[in-house]
């Protein structure tokens, strides 16, 4: 399911307060998808991470109650106790087997131990998948059974409509226009130490948009996967700037025409002209991928 769908469907999940886990692989934006729906709904969001905790940290410590001369449990201070929100279960499936049990009760009842979910708020859960070669454990089949699944898929069109959002460089975008594989490629078998992913391109991103004009030729920049034999470390993603030497132009040569066919996929729009753009009338130009 693509992210917009995802988005579409949790928020209905949400309000009849339903809980839901998201299945994906490493970096394709699940976590994103959540703080954005997050803040759609102007709600709270409480990540917790289940892979770092221990059984007695969900369940609370225990105490003395000197009154009633009883034991009882103490809530940890990541779980809400009042307001309205989403609480949500990272990686959930990379805890331990103990740590998801204790979560049983939380999941579906909505409490455990002494302590009671508010009623404004929902359970949220994410985690990767085991052909992922993700630190993943087996979902006890009775946790599983409280959840409704959805599984993740990356989408060029929903990320080429974030990228923008989220102010990525146009280069970049345009790349993924003309590499489309190339936004998430992840192949198991061959049990990568880079690849490429959504989360990896925000990073390209942001070194790319830091690099000085100086530091060297396009190509020279830093490739999608960071240092790692991936394709996508060995592909350049900047255009050839025409302020290039003779030698540096040769050297760019071979890789002429794709950046031509690159640029062709990023066109010049006014906003009079785009759903995205300012209101009639009012004449900004700026960069867009329309293609």
């Amino acid at each position: 399911m693509k992210p917009s769908s995802i988005r579409v469907t949790l928020k209905h999940m949400l309000a009849k307060q339903r809980p839901v886990f998201l299945w994906g692989p490493p970096g394709c934006g699940k976590s994103d998808v959540v703080r954005q729906i997050a803040a759609d709904l102007k709600t709270e969001l409480r990540d917790v991470r289940l892979s770092l905790l221990d059984p007695i940290d969900l369940k609370g410590f225990p105490t003395i109650s000197v009154d009633k001369k009883q034991m009882k449990w103490l809530p940890a201070d990541f779980l809400p106790t009042k307001g309205k929100g989403i609480l949500f279960l990272d990686e959930m499936n990379s805890a331990p087997q103990s740590v998801q049990a204790a979560a049983y009760q939380l999941v579906l009842n909505r409490k455990i131990g002494d302590y009671e979910l508010p009623v404004g708020w929902s359970v949220l859960a994410a985690g990767n998948r085991a052909s992922d070669r993700s630190v993943v454990h087996a979902m006890p089949a009775a946790l599983a059974n409280r959840f409704v699944h959805l599984d993740f898929d990356v989408n060029v069109e929903d990320w080429s409509h974030w990228a923008m959002d989220n102010d990525i460089h146009l280069d970049v975008r345009a790349f993924i226009r003309f590499r489309p594989n190339l936004l998430h490629s992840f192949d198991a078998n061959t049990n990568p130490r880079a690849f490429p992913t959504p989360r990896s391109w925000a990073f390209v991103n942001d070194i790319y948009k830091n690099s000085a004009p100086d530091q060297g030729p396009a190509d020279d920049r830093p490739g999608a996967a960071g240092p790692g034999r991936h394709e996508a470390a060995k592909e350049p993603i900047g255009p050839v700037r025409h302020g290039d030497s003779p030698g540096q132009q040769g050297h760019h040569r071979q890789h002429r025409t794709d950046h031509e066919v690159r640029r062709a996929h990023a066109r010049r729009v006014s906003n009079s002209l785009h759903p995205l753009g300012n209101p009639p009338g009012q004449q900004v130009d700026r960069y867009e991928i329309v293609c």
